[in-house]
C-alpha cells in the first residue's frame, strides 16, 4: 500500500501574492567565489534579481501584516496564545520603552516564520525528493536507523551521534539545495574594497553560499548527490569549513542548533516509518527561487515500512 503525494513549494506558494507595500533596497551581491561570480550570476539570472527577491519579501511582509492585524483584533491580554500575543503585550505594557515599531514586529515574525519554519520545511521537501531518487542511499539510511533505534520506538536526539550516514545525508542535501542561497542580507557599515570590487557604505550584501556549495575546487563533482563526502575513513561525520548553510562568524544564524534538531527529528522519524519512491520514472528535482530555493512540485509514492 502506498500514498501518492504531490510535494508543493511550501508555505509561500500557499499564501499567494498578497498586496501591500514593497520594501525595496539597494541590492548588491558579493560572491563568496568572486572569480566565478559571473558564472553563478548567469545561472540565477532568470530568477534572481534584486527586484524579484525584494518583491517576494514584500509578499511575505504583507502576509505578516495581515496576521498581526488579525492577532490584534482577537488579542486578549488575559489569555495569551503564543509568541505574537507575548510581543503585543510587551509593546502594549510599555516594557519596550517605545523602542519597538510595527516594522520591528514584522521583522521578528519574519525571522520566526522564515528561519524557524519555512527553511526547515523546504529542506525536508528536498530530502524527501533526494531519498526517492536515491533508493540505495535511502536503504542504507533505513538499515542504520533500524540498527540503532530498532522498530519499537521513534528516533530521539540521543541517537544522533550513532547515525553518521543519516547526518551526512542531511548535510549533503543542505549543500545541494542551499535553500538560503544568499543567506541573510547584511549591510556595510562603511565603504570597503574586496578583491578590487568597490562596495559603498550602506550597501546590502548577499553572500553566494550556493556558489560556494557548488564550487568544484572544494566539492568534487558538486552536482552529484554523494553523502559519503561528509564521512571520513572511520565513518565519522566531518564538516569542512566551506560548508556554510547557516553562514559563519558572529553574524551566522542564531537558530542553527534548533534548526538542526528539528531537521534531524523530522527526517529520522519519516525514514523510520516510511519509504519514499518516485511516482514517475522521469522524476527530476529542480529549484525555484524566491527568497528561498524551493523544489518545484514533484510527486512521490510513500510506503509504510514494516
Amino acid at each position: 500500500m502506498y500514498t501518492s503525494c504531490k510535494v508543493s513549494q511550501g508555505v509561500i506558494s500557499a499564501l499567494g501574492p498578497y498586496g501591500g507595500k514593497q520594501r525595496r533596497g539597494k541590492w548588491m551581491t558579493a560572491f563568496g567565489t568572486l572569480e566565478k561570480g559571473q558564472h553563478h550570476r548567469d545561472q540565477f539570472s532568470s530568477t534572481c534579481t534584486g527586484d524579484v527577491i525584494s518583491t517576494r519579501l514584500g509578499y511575505t511582509f504583507a502576509h505578516l501584516e495581515l496576521c498581526i492585524d488579525l492577532f490584534q483584533d482577537t488579542y486578549d491580554p488575559a489569555s495569551l496564545r503564543d509568541f505574537t500575543d507575548q510581543l503585543l503585550l510587551y509593546v502594549e505594557s510599555g516594557e519596550d520603552s517605545g523602542l519597538l515599531t510595527k516594522d520591528d514586529l514584522d521583522h521578528i515574525l519574519l525571522d520566526l516564520a522564515g528561519s524557524g519554519f519555512q527553511a526547515t520545511a523546504v529542506t525536508l521537501t528536498w530530502l524527501l525528493g533526494y531519498m526517492a531518487l536515491n533508493q540505495d542511499v535511502q536503504g542504507e539510511v533505513h538499515k542504520e536507523i533500524d540498527a540503532v533505534v530498532g522498530r519499537d520506538r521513534l528516533p530521539s536526539l540521543e541517537d544522533q551521534p550513532y547515525l553518521p550516514l543519516t547526518e551526512a545525508v542531511m548535510c549533503e542535501v543542505q549543500r545541494l539545495a542551499s535553500v538560503r542561497p544568499f543567506l541573510t542580507p547584511h549591510r556595510t557599515r562603511k565603504g570597503t574594497v574586496i578583491q578590487g570590487y568597490d562596495i559603498p557604505r550602506d550597501t546590502l550584501v548577499l553572500f553566494n553560499v550556493w556558489g560556494l556549495h557548488h564550487d568544484a575546487r572544494y566539492w568534487p563533482h558538486p552536482s552529484r548527490f554523494n553523502p559519503y563526502r561528509f564521512l571520513n575513513e572511520d565513518k565519522v561525520v566531518e564538516i569542512p569549513d566551506h560548508f556554510m548553510p547557516y553562514g559563519a562568524g558572529t553574524r551566522q544564524c542564531p537558530g542553527e542548533s534548533l534548526a538542526d534538531v528539528q531537521l534531524f527529528l523530522f527526517f529520522t522519524a519519516i525514514m523510520h516509518q516510511l519509504r519514499a519512491l518516485p511516482a514517475h520514472p522521469n522524476m527530476t528535482l529542480e529549484g525555484a527561487l524566491d527568497h528561498l530555493l524551493r523544489p518545484k512540485p514533484f510527486c512521490v509514492k510513500v510506503e509504510a515500512r514494516d
